[in-house]
């Protein structure tokens, strides 16, 4: 952003023809251009998107039948464990006591998988059926319940190594056939929590497993549609900033009698923020700093020349003097511009689209009648996130 005084010859000649005839000035008019430029990512291809909080996302089906009639050395077996877990994973693993297998992690009463720090894969709302049968031909049943935030609870069987895997049975020394009618079954609902105050961030999802195994014989599982995708959170706001090339104060006629603190000329406008994301209802937290050259105080901007008879004061964001002013913090604005010792000011949410932050910018005079031409240049600094 540059605050630029222009002097113009046909001003030169006007600011003489009225100095000979009523002592009348000219100060050049002063004008505001900005030039702003934003680095924005390229685009990103998500197959699920999340925001902070809990996110539900999906309900699928699975139905994992593990065994089959054929007659094996592991028809009957004892003190056989029939495994029903679930697991992350690359592929294949071995059963309920590899690394891959998860324990349930608690954040902010969600109880689900941690995917990353601040992230859970919370299966809510869902009841799975797992079962074993025995040699007499009898069905034993294990019920897994997840409630509305994960936690889960079972109704018979032993957790396997503090993970959420489970020996279906009840009874270590019941003989069980590993060959026939095992299965896991249910539907699984599921979505993404992440603790507020996460950020932007993007992740590759592993494989998340649901398993059912008997000891010795195949684990049978179901790949959760989760997996293999990218989860991107609080998606960020992408935006191409513009501001008008030119604001013009206009032409400034002195008599000699302005007081310091005069407000000589004024413009408002807006700097257009145009901002798209992955997530239409994304939004961001929006500053702007303006720093420039001190003039007499560190809310004025100095025009250049010791002989300048004015200064520039500013106002950013909501609300701005409907006339400019030159007394800011007088006239109750917190958001007037510190323009040697920039101080961030807040100018609210952005979202997807078309945003417009006011502002106003005001020619005051210093109570010193000077003509001649001056510059003043700022650099403005827009941040959201």
């Amino acid at each position: 952003m540059k605050f630029k005084v222009i002097g113009l010859s046909i001003m030169k000649y006007m600011l003489s023809k009225m100095i000979d005839k009523c002592r009348i000035g000219i100060i050049n008019s002063v004008i505001l251009s900005a030039f702003l430029s934003m680095l924005s990512t390229g685009s990103v291809h998500a197959a699920i998107i999340v925001k902070d909080g809990f996110n539900p996302i999906k309900t699928e089906s699975i139905n994992i039948r593990t065994g089959t009639s054929t007659t094996s050395a592991w028809v009957y077996t004892l003190l056989a464990p029939t495994y029903f877990g679930i697991t992350l994973m690359q592929s294949n693993h071995d059963g309920c006591y590899g690394s891959s297998v998860q324990s349930l992690v608690s954040m902010d009463g969600y109880s689900g998988i941690q995917l990353a720090p601040n992230v859970l894969l919370v299966i809510y709302n869902t009841t799975l059926t797992s079962t074993a049968q025995r040699s007499n031909n009898s069905i034993q049943t294990q019920i897994a319940t997840f409630d509305t935030k994960g936690n889960l609870s079972v109704n018979t069987g032993t957790q396997v190594n503090g993970k959420i895997c489970y020996d279906v049975r009840n009874d270590s020394r019941q003989t069980l056939n590993m060959t026939n009618v095992r299965y896991t079954s249910g539907n699984i609902t599921w979505g993404i929590y992440v603790k507020p105050g996460n950020g932007s961030s993007q992740l590759n999802v592993p494989n998340v497993l649901i398993g059912k195994l008997g000891d010795g014989a195949r684990w049978e599982e179901h790949v959760l549609s989760i997996s293999g995708n990218s989860l991107v959170i609080n998606p960020p706001i992408k935006c191409t900033v513009a501001a008008p090339p030119t604001i013009e104060f206009g032409k400034i006629y002195l008599t000699g009698n302005e007081k310091d603190g005069d407000i000589l000329a004024y413009n408002n406008g807006n700097v257009s923020l145009n901002c798209s994301s992955d997530e239409q209802t994304a939004t961001a937290n929006t500053t702007i700093s303006i720093t420039g050259n001190k003039g007499r105080y560190t809310d004025t901007l100095a025009l250049s020349g010791t002989s300048a008879s004015a200064e520039i004061r500013g106002i950013i964001g909501s609300p701005i003097p409907p006339t400019g002013s030159c007394s800011a913090k007088g006239d109750g604005y917190t958001n007037f511009i510190h323009f040697s010792a920039p101080t961030p000011i807040d100018v609210g949410k952005i979202n997807v689209g078309t945003n417009l932050i006011p502002y106003s910018f005001t020619l005051c005079s210093k109570g010193v009648y000077a003509l001649g031409e001056a510059t003043a240049t700022a650099t403005m600094d827009i941040n959201w996130e």
